[in-house]
């Protein structure tokens, strides 16, 4: 059996979300070689890393109609993270949100991997949902309010990215 290669693991959603994960990704070095982004399928991709889409999770709209899906959405990302986590050697992951970021930090928990998520620097009152899920399997939350220390049992300020 070949070794499984050593990687990790970008998780976000459109928008705001991409362009702080572009960001953050060029800053930080993680101790691998490779990298896999995970991201939904409306976003756009960091240009030169393996990119893996999946569904987005949570409907943009709040009722309980749209919100049937979502089981189906989960399920397809709970069987590409375990795709992932079986292929590669994930060693950390890093997410900006959104939900699609569930399945893995799980995953981690469960691995003892590190995992962190990045609050969107919009974010002065309260935790996204996702954070608050991350945040409940232990990820480490990094917010960029100070306004936001006594939000998380897991989180550290990072300033603006």
């Amino acid at each position: 059996m070949m070794a499984r290669r050593p990687v990790a693991l970008l998780i976000f959603g459109e928008g705001g979300h991409s362009e702080a994960m572009r960001r953050v990704w060029q800053k930080l070095d993680f101790g691998v070689q490779d990298t896999i982004q995970l991201h939904e399928r409306i976003a756009s991709p960091i240009p030169g890393i393996r990119s893996i889409r999946v569904s987005r999770i949570m409907p943009k709209e709040e009722n309980l109609l749209s919100l049937l899906p979502s089981a189906f959405f989960l399920l397809e990302n709970a069987l590409v993270t375990l795709w992932v986590f079986v292929r590669y050697d994930v060693k950390y992951v890093l997410t900006t949100g959104p939900m699609v970021a569930l399945a893995p930090a799980i995953a981690c928990r469960i691995l003892g991997i590190p995992c962190t998520f990045i609050e969107s620097w919009a974010r002065f009152t309260s935790l996204s949902r996702t954070a608050r899920a991350l945040n409940w399997f232990g990820a480490e939350i990094w917010y960029q309010n100070w306004e936001m220390a006594s939000k998380s049992t897991h989180g550290r300020y990072c300033g603006r990215l």
